[in-house]
C-alpha cells in the first residue's frame, strides 16, 4: 500500500535525521551561553588571537587569514608597504622583516599570545618569497628559486609550529613563552629531534615510531650551523619583499584553517577536531546510504512497500547526514563561553571605535586602555567583523605628518625611499584588497594564479 510506503520512507528518514538534530540539539544547548546587548566586555578572551577570534566566530576563512596578516604586523612581522595610490585605495605591498624588535611598541605587541596559524603564516609568505613565477612546462621554472631561503624558511617554520603546537595553554604567559615571541615568530630555529621525540611520548604514552623519528633527525640535520646558532633578539632581521601584484594573488595557506582549529581545541573550546567531527557524520551518511539501498533492495524482492519505503528513508536520511555533516560541529562549554565574550568584546569596540574621532582615541585616555597599541585595535576590529568602522575611523583621522606618529600603526610605510602619499584609509583599503585575485579564483586553479601575468 502507498500509505505503508509512505510511513516506512517517514521512519527512515526520521532514524537518521532525527538523531542527527537530536545530537546538535544537545551540544548546541550544553554550549548556549547567556548574552544581552548590555553586556560589555573589555579585553578579549585570555589566549585569544585576533585569527583565532575570527574563526570562533564563524567567520569566512579569508577574514582569519586577514586578522592573521594584520596581528602579524602589529608585531612587526611583517609591514604593509605603498607603492602606489589609485583612487581610494593603495597598490599595497609587503615587507618581511626589516624592523627592529627592540622598539618597544613591537615589543608589547610581541607579548600577546600567537599559536601555531599564525607561525604558518610568516613562513608561507617567505616562502612565496623564494618560490619561482614560472609555469611547470617554462624552460626557466627554477631560475628565480631561492633554494637557500626555502629551506631555510621551512625549517624555521617546521620548528615553530611544532613548538607551539606542544605549547600548553598556561604556558603562554610565562616569560620563556613571552621572551621568544618578543624574538619573533620563527626566531627559534628548526625543530630539535630529541625534543619532538619527548613531546611526542608526553602525549601519547608511547615512543615515536622510528620512522617518524628518523624523518624527524632528517629535518634537523638540514639546518645550517647560522640557522641553529640561537638569534640575536636585537639584531634586524633581513628584508624580504612582495610586490603588490603577487600580494593581490596570495590565498588561504594550505592547514592554516587546521592549526587554527588544533589551537581552538588545545585551549578546550572545541570538544574535538572538526575534521574529525565532520569525518565521523560523512561516515554515518554514507553507511546509511548503503544500508538503506540494501534494505529497499530486500524490500522490493519481498514485495514489502513498508520495508522499500524504510530503505528509501535511510537512504535520503544518509545524503542528507553526509551534507550537513559541517554544521555539527559545535563549540564546548568553554567555547560557548568564549563566543559570548567575544561578542561582548565587539560590542565594547564597536561603541569604542564609533565615539572615536580618530584611531587614537581609540587606544588613548577615552578608548580601551589595554589596547595600547592602534596596530592591535585595528587587527581585532578586523578579526570581528569591524573593518567598516576602523575604515571609518580612518577617514576622520588627520592627515599623517611628514614625521611617523606613534599614535598611528606602525605598519603604514611608504615604499622605495619614497615618501608616504596615501591616507591611512587609502592604505587601509589597499590592506583589505591583498588576496582579492587569488580568492576570485576556483579553488583547482589557485594553486595556478602566479603562471600568467595579471
Amino acid at each position: 500500500m502507498p500509505d505503508r510506503l509512505v510511513l516506512g520512507t517517514l521512519a527512515g528518514f526520521a532514524l537518521v535525521v532525527g538523531s542527527m538534530a537530536l545530537v546538535w540539539y544537545v551540544r548546541r544547548r550544553r554550549a548556549s551561553s547567556i548574552d544581552d546587548p548590555s553586556i560589555l566586555l573589555a579585553a578579549p578572551p585570555e589566549g585569544m588571537t585576533p585569527a583565532v577570534a575570527a574563526h570562533v566566530g564563524g567567520a569566512p576563512m579569508r577574514l582569519s587569514f586577514m586578522a592573521a596578516l594584520l596581528d602579524l604586523a602589529s608585531r612587526g612581522e611583517i609591514t604593509f608597504v605603498e607603492e602606489s595610490v589609485s583612487g581610494e585605495a593603495a597598490e599595497v605591498g609587503i615587507d618581511i622583516g626589516g624592523v627592529d624588535p627592540s622598539d618597544p611598541r613591537i615589543e608589547r605587541n610581541r607579548r600577546q599570545p600567537a599559536g601555531e596559524a599564525e607561525s604558518w603564516v610568516l613562513g608561507q609568505l617567505e616562502l612565496s618569497v623564494g618560490h619561482p613565477r614560472h609555469a611547470p612546462w617554462d624552460s626557466n621554472a627554477l631560475a628565480d628559486t631561492n633554494f637557500p631561503l626555502l629551506i631555510g624558511a621551512s625549517e624555521a617554520m617546521l620548528g615553530a609550529v611544532l613548538r607551539e603546537a606542544d605549547q600548553k595553554p598556561e604556558d603562554q604567559t610565562s616569560s620563556s613563552a613571552v621572551a621568544q615571541r618578543e624574538k619573533g615568530l620563527l626566531s627559534g630555529g628548526p625543530p630539535d629531534a630529541a625534543a619532538v621525540e619527548t613531546a611526542y611520548e608526553a602525549r601519547t604514552g608511547h615512543p615515536m615510531p622510528a620512522s617518524a623519528a628518523q624523518v624527524v633527525e632528517q629535518l634537523t640535520q638540514l639546518a645550517t650551523p647560522n640557522q641553529s646558532a640561537a638569534p640575536d633578539q636585537t639584531a634586524v632581521s633581513p628584508k624580504l619583499h612582495i610586490g603588490a601584484k603577487d600580494a593581490r594573488a596570495l590565498t588561504t595557506p594550505m592547514l592554516f584553517g587546521t592549526f587554527l582549529d588544533t589551537y581552538i581545541q588545545r585551549h578546550g573550546w572545541l570538544g574535538s577536531l572538526p575534521v574529525l567531527t565532520r569525518l565521523r557524520w560523512h561516515i554515518v551518511g554514507g553507511v546509511a546510504v548503503v544500508l538503506g539501498i540494501a534494505v529497499m533492495s530486500i524490500g522490493v524482492d519481498a514485495f514489502s512497500d513498508a520495508q522499500a519505503g524504510f530503505g528509501l528513508g535511510l537512504f535520503f536520511g544518509g545524503l542528507v547526514a553526509y551534507w550537513r555533516a559541517p554544521v555539527m560541529v559545535q563549540p564546548s562549554v568553554n567555547g560557548g563561553r568564549v563566543r559570548a565574550q567575544l561578542a561582548a568584546y565587539r560590542r565594547t569596540l564597536q561603541m569604542t571605535f564609533q565615539q572615536a574621532s580618530s584611531i587614537r582615541d581609540a587606544v588613548g585616555p577615552t578608548g580601551l586602555a589595554w589596547l595600547s597599541t592602534p596596530d592591535q585595535a585595528i587587527a581585532w576590529s578586523v578579526a570581528l567583523g569591524l573593518a567598516p568602522d576602523v575604515a571609518a575611523v580612518l577617514a576622520r583621522s588627520a592627515p599623517r605628518g611628514d614625521e611617523t606618529d606613534d599614535e598611528e600603526p606602525a605598519w603604514f610605510k611608504p615604499g622605495h625611499g619614497k615618501k608616504q602619499v596615501a591616507s591611512p584609509a587609502q592604505m587601509f583599503v589597499g590592506i583589505e584588497n591583498i588576496g582579492s585575485t587569488g580568492a576570485a579564483l576556483p579553488g583547482f586553479l589557485r594553486p595556478m594564479r602566479s603562471w600568467w601575468p595579471s
